[in-house]
């Protein structure tokens, strides 16, 4: 009975975070300030203050007006600090509209697992009422990447193309929303390191459709066993059920080596 209580309580426990460096934004490390400027040259990957996240920019036609990215130990909900992409606009040419973008990204010493669950998050404001279609028109979001080499990897799920039943946007404060992106592999996991990315890319957008400032804070990853099941009720009381019953007869047994039987 007591392996069976055992076995019961051992499938409530799904998966654990994985770390993901500096993803409150609080070291002082890693603040500071990339991009930026009516011309500039595009950031590629590059190291904001000392890492672990990297910035990369696109401007309007290459080089002009180039996002600004910047991490700050303030800003961020709860107390904690942020990473924010702001100047985001758009420029009417002769054949359409053509926007810059940028992207924080990271590379994790973790590698990804077959039959694995990831679930990313972060919180994210840009100062209105949101909505994940709203964020996914715009070209905000977040993402998981696999990286093969040195550089950025290529995103493999995103909350702006996933399928919108496995993407969520929970209100937390105000303005402040939790986005929140679940992946899952397959028999055979994609062979590089988990990349985790944080951007704003519109594609020809309308300055209308635009969130020119994005803010992202708490970063956060976890992996689950897929097709674990979370409990029913009934399971939890059941497995009381078993404890209850173990105790009754470890007391019992203790009455009757008292009384000498």
């Amino acid at each position: 009975m007591a392996g069976l209580s055992y076995v019961l309580f051992a499938t409530a426990v799904f998966g654990a975070a994985i770390p993901v460096p500096n993803g409150d934004f609080l070291s002082p490390t890693d603040v500071g300030t990339v991009g930026g400027g009516l011309i500039g040259t595009p950031v590629n990957n590059q190291a904001i203050g000392s890492g672990p996240w990297h910035g990369s920019t696109a401007g309007v036609l290459g080089l002009l007006l180039p996002p600004s990215m910047n991490i700050s130990t303030t800003g961020g909900f709860g107390g904690n600090g942020s990473a924010t992409i702001s100047g985001i606009a758009n420029v009417g040419i002769l054949l359409g509209v053509v926007d810059n973008g940028a992207l924080f990204s990271q590379t994790l010493s973790n590698t990804y697992q077959a039959n694995t669950t990831y679930t990313l998050t972060a919180d994210v404001f840009t100062g209105s009422l949101l909505s994940a279609n709203a964020l996914a028109t715009a070209g905000v979001g977040i993402g998981l990447a696999n990286v093969t080499g040195s550089g950025i990897g290529s995103l493999i799920a995103d909350t702006t193309t996933t399928n919108p039943v496995l993407v969520s946007l929970t209100l937390l404060s105000g303005n402040v929303y939790q986005l929140s992106l679940q992946f899952t592999t397959g028999a055979l996991a994609p062979t590089g390191n988990i990349g985790v990315d944080l951007f704003d890319l519109p594609n020809g957008l309308v300055s209308a459709s635009l969130f020119q400032t994005v803010k992202f804070s708490n970063v956060t990853l976890d992996a689950a066993t897929a097709g674990a099941a979370t409990p029913e009720p009934a399971t939890f009381l059941l497995a009381g059920m078993v404890l209850l019953g173990c105790g009754v007869i470890k007391r019992r047994a203790l009455l009757k080596s008292i009384a000498g039987e």
